[in-house]
């Protein structure tokens, strides 16, 4: 895996917060640390709010120019997704014209973890973020399930992006073809929108026509006979 020529410091992403939340976006602020959320989610909550109140102030074509020489750009994609499963229906057309100036022939990585030294190498963190990954990763060749939301607003965020019951047809329109079991992974693959694995549990669990068996992550659900 490619690598940055410098890996930034804490003191260096502590003066990224304040550059951000003191000054704002512009594209060279961006361009300077988008690929530093690899590093810090609190870097990646705080470009992708603030991605969601100004992108229509940045120049598309000189941010699309600025990733021509970066070493991970298909990062840029994660976060621009991210921004977009928050953007208002009236922006959404806009917003995707934007960010597909900004993607043109983006190249996606080859597979491997998001985050960079956040969980022990090979350990049950980085195992569990390969079997659940949300779909904003994945489609970018990344495993990572940890959205980039604040937190104190993730589980409020995550149910108006997709309400329930949304998600339980979308459920429902998979067991009608697949009759025989479903597990919280085959839960989380089907969704258009990523949730917590968290939230996927309790659909499942508290589905009316699902009983559970096994159990922790052997866990898988089937239909309950008639």
């Amino acid at each position: 895996m490619k690598g940055l020529s410098q890996i930034p410091s804490q003191n260096d992403l502590i003066k990224s917060y304040n550059e951000l939340q003191s000054l704002g976006l512009n594209e060279i602020s961006l361009l300077k640390y988008f690929q530093w959320v690899r590093f810090d989610p609190r870097l990646g909550e705080i470009l992708v709010q603030k991605l969601l109140l100004e992108w229509k102030s940045l120049n598309p074509f000189l941010i699309y120019q600025g990733l021509q020489d970066k070493d991970w750009p298909s990062v840029m994609g994660v976060l621009l997704d991210s921004v977009q499963i928050q953007i208002s229906k009236k922006d959404v057309k806009n917003f995707q014209a934007w960010k597909a100036t900004i993607l043109y022939k983006m190249r996606k990585t080859e597979f491997q973890q998001f985050f960079i030294g956040l969980s022990a190498f090979a350990g049950k963190k980085v195992r569990d973020q390969v079997e659940s990954s949300n779909t904003i990763f994945k489609k970018w060749n990344y495993y990572g399930n940890q959205l980039f939301f604040n937190k104190e607003k993730n589980k409020k965020i995550e149910k108006s992006l997709y309400g329930k019951t949304d998600r339980l047809n979308k459920l429902d329109e998979f067991l009608l073809k697949n009759k025989s079991r479903i597990t919280v992974n085959d839960y989380l693959k089907i969704l258009p929108i990523p949730i917590s694995r968290r939230l996927a549990e309790m659909d499942l669990k508290n589905h009316p026509s699902l009983v559970a068996k096994g159990y922790t992550k052997n866990r898988y659900y089937i239909p309950k006979k008639n």
